[in-house]
C-alpha cells in the first residue's frame, strides 16, 4: 500500500468481543429497521441508504459508532472524490450519513453528530433532456397490439401524458385510476398524495390494458405481480432502441414539463403536476423553454 493510501485511511478501533450495541454494523440495522417501520419508507429508499451505509461501513471498519470522528468522515469524502463520485453522488451519500448521525445521537449513542459540519461539492446545474414531441409518437406508437404492447402503451402513455417520476408510475394501484376523471391519485416524494391529470389517449390505452380489472397493481410483469423500476428501464430501452432515440424515464418527465411551458401553461399549474415542493424546482423548465425560443429567435427574426 502507497503512502497515499495510507494516509486516507481512518484509525480502526476493533471491537473485542464481537461488535457491542453501539458498532456501526448494529447502528446501521437499527437506522434501517427504523426508516422501514416508524418512517414506512419505501423498499427503494431504505435499499439506497443501506447501500450507502454499507460503503461508509466498508470504509471505516465497525468501529463503535461514538469513535467515528470527523477527520474519519473527512477522510471518507475525500476518498470518494478521488475515486470519481460526481458532485450529486457524494451529495446524496453525504445526506445519508447525516440523517445516520442524527438518528444515532437521537437514540444517544452520539454526543456529537460531525457529519452535520461536512460541506457537500456544489453542483453545476445540467439542462435537461427533451425528447421533441414528434419523437414522443414515434414512441409511444412503438408498442405492438398483443398483452404485453397493451401494458406498455398503457405506460408509456401514463408516463408522459402525467409527467409521472417512475417510482410513482409503478407504484399505481388500480384504485388509484379514476377513468371517468381522467385523473392518477399519485404518491409523491415524502408520501405526499396528488392528482394528476392524463390525457384522453392515456384514458384510452388504459382502458385498453386494465381491461375490466378492478383490484391491485397497475402494471404487473409476466407473473402478476407489480412491476419493478427496473422493469420500466428495461421496457424503455427496448422500444427506445427499437426508434433509434435516446430517452429516460426522467427525461419524458422533463419533456412533459418543458411541452406545457412551451404551449403557455403557467408555471405554478406544472409544480402542481410535478408534484414539486418548492418552485425553485420547476423554474430550470422555464430556462430550458425560454432557451428554445432564443434558438428559435436566432434562427428566424431577421435581425437576431
Amino acid at each position: 500500500m502507497n503512502s497515499t493510501a495510507l494516509k486516507l485511511q481512518p484509525t480502526l478501533r476493533i471491537v473485542q468481543g464481537g461488535p457491542s450495541d453501539r458498532a456501526i454494523t448494529v447502528v446501521v440495522d437499527d437506522f434501517v429497521d427504523y426508516l422501514r417501520v416508524e418512517r414506512n419508507a419505501s423498499e427503494h429508499t431504505v435499499s439506497a441508504y443501506h447501500r450507502d451505509l454499507r460503503d461508509l461501513v466498508e470504509f471505516l471498519g465497525d468501529q463503535d459508532v461514538d469513535q467515528v470522528g470527523m477527520g474519519d468522515l473527512r477522510a471518507w469524502l475525500k476518498r470518494l472524490h478521488q475515486v470519481g463520485h460526481c458532485a450529486s453522488t457524494i451529495g446524496r451519500k453525504l445526506a445519508t450519513i447525516r440523517s445516520f448521525f442524527v438518528f444515532a445521537q437521537r437514540e444517544g449513542l452520539v454526543e456529537e453528530n460531525h457529519a452535520r459540519a461536512l460541506r457537500a461539492p456544489k453542483r453545476g446545474q445540467r439542462l435537461p433532456h427533451l425528447v421533441a414531441t414528434h419523437d414522443i409518437d414515434r414512441l409511444l406508437d412503438a408498442p405492438g397490439h398483443d398483452r404485453l404492447g397493451l401494458r406498455d402503451r398503457a405506460l408509456l402513455e401514463v408516463m408522459y401524458s402525467a409527467g409521472l417520476r417512475v417510482s410513482e408510475l409503478v407504484g399505481l394501484n388500480i384504485a388509484d385510476v379514476d377513468l371517468d376523471t381522467g385523473t392518477v391519485k399519485v404518491i409523491g416524494k415524502g408520501d405526499r398524495e396528488r392528482l394528476a391529470p392524463i390525457g384522453k389517449q392515456a384514458i384510452h390505452a388504459l382502458t385498453m390494458w386494465l381491461d375490466g380489472r378492478t383490484v391491485g397493481a397497475v402494471y404487473t410483469n409476466y407473473k402478476g405481480g407489480r412491476l419493478s423500476t427496473r422493469g420500466v428501464q428495461k421496457m424503455l430501452d427496448k422500444y427506445t432502441a427499437q426508434v433509434g432515440l435516446e430517452a429516460t424515464p426522467h427525461s419524458l418527465r422533463h419533456s412533459f414539463a418543458t411541452h406545457l411551458l412551451d404551449n403557455g401553461a403557467d408555471i405554478r399549474s406544472v409544480q402542481e403536476m410535478l408534484g414539486h415542493q418548492s418552485i425553485a424546482s420547476t423554474q430550470i423548465y422555464t430556462h430550458v423553454s425560454t432557451t428554445r425560443q432564443r434558438a428559435v429567435y436566432t434562427q428566424h427574426h431577421p435581425r437576431a
